[in-house]
């Protein structure tokens, strides 16, 4: 579902596979707990397709935003694609001294998936 990871000029987005570095971004940002990479593992065990992606700042590698996202099908509400799964309060955390970009970039991916 993540064919082509969007960039510009100051970020690009790209999946985070470093757990320690995720949660670390979500803790210092006020994120959610729906947001740390514990949540996911428990949204996993379903068996449902998930991602964590990050807007990064090209010139230093820093995590400007970031969003988790689940692939849920059902029979009951068919494809959907959600932040979080199965929570109420989630979605894109971002560090306060990032360019609004960096989340804009975050949803435009998003819309492509």
């Amino acid at each position: 579902m993540l064919d082509t990871p969007r960039t510009t000029g100051e970020y690009s987005v790209e999946p985070c596979s470093d757990r320690r570095e995720w949660n670390e971004f979500v803790r210092a940002n006020d994120g959610p707990a729906y947001n740390h990479r514990g949540w996911s593992d428990a949204v996993a065990t379903y068996g449902h397709d998930r991602w964590h992606l990050v807007a990064r700042a090209r010139d230093s590698g820093e995590i400007a935003a970031a969003l988790p996202l689940y692939h849920v099908e059902s029979r009951l509400f068919g494809s959907k694609l959600l932040s979080p799964a199965f929570a109420e309060r989630g979605g894109i955390v971002v560090d306060e001294t990032a360019d609004p970009a960096a989340e804009r970039l975050l949803l435009e991916q998003t819309r492509e998936m």
